[in-house]
C-alpha cells in the first residue's frame, strides 16, 4: 500500500513537474510574448480608430473624414473598453519575459489602471480650458493635415460639417460639470471666451480654416479646386463659424459666470482624492502630499546650503550679496556685438521697443492668435506662453 501510494505521489510529481517544464518552455514563452505584442498593437490601433483627431495629430490618415464622438455613450462605452483591455493585459503571464516586455506590459497595466480610477472624477465634465480643449484643437489642426489630394480636401469637408455636433456635444459635457460644480477657474476661462471669439468673428477666407483652399497642390485640376474651395467656404460660413459663436455666447454668458473662484484643485468635489490621484499618477509612487512637500522643502534648503557655500567660497558673506552682485556687474552679462547693436536700434525705434517692433502685421495677428500662436505673454522668467491658447493636448477622456 506504501508502495502504491509512493508511486502515486512520484508519478504525480513527475506530472506536476512535466507540466511546469512546458509551461516555461520556448515554444510557450514565444507564444506569450507574441499574445502581449498582439494585445499592444490592438490596443493601439483602437486608440486611433477612436481617437481620429489624435491619429491625425501623428499623420495617420485613415480617419481623417472623422472627428472624435464626445458623446456620453461614446465616454462610457471607452470606459468599458479600457476595462476590457486592462483585464486582457493583466492575464498576461510575464515571467521568463525580457526586461522590455515585462516593462511594457506593466506600464500598460498601470497606464489602464490610472484611467479606470480616473473615471470617479468625471474629466469629461471640464473639457476646456485656456491650454486645452476642442475650441483649440480644431483650429490647429488645419496646420498638422497634409493636403495632397483630392480625397484629403474631401476628408476635410466631412470634417468640417461636424464641427457643430462636436462642439454641442462639448457644451452637453460642460452643463454636467457645471451641475457637478466641476470648474475650472474662472479667470481662465475667460481666455476661453478671447479664443473662441477670435476664430467666430472672422471671415471664412481668413479663417484658419479656409487657409487649405487658398493653397491647392499643383497636379489638382482647376475645376476640382474650385468646386472644393466652394464648398469649404460654404461649410465654414455656415457650420463651422455658426457654431463657434454659440460655442462663444455659452462660454461667456452661462459658463464663465459659474467658474471657480478658488484656482486650487481642493476647491473641486472630492479635491483631496483629486490630489492624491495626481500625485500617484504624475510620481509613480503612494507618497501622501505631505510627504512629496517635506521632500520638496528638504531638497529646497539642501540646494541653499550649497549655494551658500558657492557664495563664502567667492568672498560673500551670504547669498543675498552674491545675487546682488551677479544682477549689478556687467562684466558677467554676455551679449554678442550683433544682438547688442539689434537690442539697441529696437529699442529706440520710436519708442515702441521689442515687442512692438517685432510684433507682426494685425491680418497675420488674427491668423496666428486662431492657430494658438505667434501671440505670447511672459508668465515667468525664462518662458514665453501663448496668449489666449494653448499647445494640443488631448483631451481628459482621451488621455491614453
Amino acid at each position: 500500500m506504501r508502495l502504491l501510494t509512493f508511486r502515486t505521489c512520484l508519478t504525480l510529481f513527475l506530472c506536476v513537474y512535466c507540466s511546469l517544464s512546458s509551461a516555461q518552455s520556448p515554444s510557450s514563452l514565444e507564444s506569450r510574448r507574441k499574445a502581449l505584442n498582439d494585445l499592444l498593437a490592438e490596443q493601439w490601433e483602437y486608440r486611433l480608430r477612436t481617437s481620429p483627431i489624435f491619429a491625425s495629430f501623428l499623420g495617420d490618415k485613415r480617419w481623417n473624414d472623422k472627428l472624435d464622438d464626445f458623446s456620453q455613450e461614446a465616454i462610457d462605452k471607452d470606459l468599458r473598453e479600457t476595462q476590457k483591455f486592462l483585464t486582457r493585459f493583466q492575464a498576461i503571464d510575464t515571467s521568463g519575459f525580457p526586461e522590455q516586455d515585462a516593462l511594457n506590459q506593466a506600464l500598460m497595466v498601470r497606464h489602464l489602471q490610472m484611467q479606470v480610477e480616473e473615471a470617479q472624477f468625471k474629466p469629461w465634465e471640464m473639457p476646456v480650458n485656456q491650454q486645452n480643449g476642442i475650441q483649440i484643437e480644431l483650429p490647429q489642426l488645419v496646420n498638422v493635415l497634409s493636403f495632397q489630394s483630392v480625397k484629403d480636401y474631401e476628408d476635410y469637408l466631412s470634417r468640417l460639417g461636424q464641427v457643430p455636433r462636436l462642439l454641442d456635444q462639448t457644451v452637453v459635457q460642460m452643463r454636467k460639470g457645471m451641475n457637478d460644480k466641476l470648474m475650472p477657474p474662472r479667470f481662465l476661462l475667460e481666455k476661453v471666451v478671447d479664443q473662441c471669439k477670435a476664430v467666430a468673428s472672422q471671415e471664412p477666407e481668413k479663417s484658419a480654416f479656409g487657409q487649405p483652399f487658398f493653397k491647392f497642390p499643383k497636379d489638382i485640376p482647376e475645376s476640382d479646386q474650385k468646386r472644393l474651395r466652394d464648398a469649404g467656404l460654404a461649410a465654414i460660413k455656415g457650420s463651422v463659424l455658426p457654431a463657434y459663436a454659440r460655442f462663444t455666447t455659452f462660454v461667456r454668458d452661462e459658463y464663465v459666470p459659474q467658474g471657480r473662484i478658488e484656482p486650487g484643485i481642493w476647491s473641486l468635489p472630492d479635491g483631496a482624492a483629486r490630489y492624491r490621484y495626481e500625485i500617484r499618477r504624475m510620481t509613480t509612487t503612494d507618497l501622501t502630499p505631505e510627504q512629496i512637500h517635506e521632500i520638496g522643502l528638504k531638497q529646497v534648503d539642501e540646494i541653499e546650503a550649497e549655494m551658500v557655500a558657492v557664495a563664502h567660497s567667492l568672498g560673500f558673506k551670504d547669498l543675498a550679496s552674491l545675487n546682488d552682485h551677479i544682477k549689478n556687474e556687467r562684466s558677467l552679462r554676455h551679449v554678442r556685438p550683433a544682438t547688442a547693436r539689434l537690442v539697441q536700434e529696437l529699442r529706440g525705434k520710436n519708442g515702441t521697443g521689442i515687442a512692438e517692433a517685432l510684433r507682426p502685421p494685425a491680418e497675420e495677428q488674427a491668423y496666428g492668435d486662431s492657430h494658438g500662436g505667434l501671440g505670447f505673454e511672459e508668465r515667468r522668467p525664462g518662458r514665453l506662453h501663448p496668449r489666449n491658447c494653448g499647445r494640443f493636448a488631448p483631451g481628459p477622456h482621451q488621455r491614453q
